[in-house]
């Protein structure tokens, strides 16, 4: 017997984007969910930025210092700072990405949920 996968990622906007499929087993359904994954392996880099004034949660801005947490789409450390050309340095250290390209899902057969996943959990029965 087949199953029905329902999966969908969830808007940012509010509400959800759905997929339905059949697959001829669960395995296959879950495969299907699994192979959508992407794994972005990223290097370590280190980049340089002008200017020092950051603004902080603190009721005045200040200069960067050497040690301050940075992020820029991912987290890095300040490491360097040239006072005379007003630059920064960070470096970011290697890391990688896991993107789904579900936020959930649902297996059905006979009309019962029978897996479910999420990012967070993985699969549950």
């Amino acid at each position: 017997m087949s199953v029905v996968l329902f999966a969908g990622q969830y808007e940012p906007a509010g509400g959800w984007h759905d997929y339905i499929g059949e697959f001829a087993t669960i395995v296959d359904a879950r495969r299907h969910v699994d192979e959508t994954r992407t794994v972005t392996v990223h290097e370590p880099k280190t980049v340089t930025y002008n200017s020092r004034l950051v603004m902080s949660t603190q009721s005045e801005p200040r200069e960067r210092r050497i040690g301050d947490r940075f992020n820029a789409g991912r987290p890095g450390t300040v490491i360097a700072i040239d006072d005379d050309a007003e630059t920064y340095t960070v470096e970011f250290p290697a890391h990688t990405d896991v993107n789904h390209a579900y936020d959930w899902a649902h297996i059905v057969e006979a009309g019962t949920i029978v897996e479910y996943w999420n990012e967070g959990m993985g699969w549950t029965t």
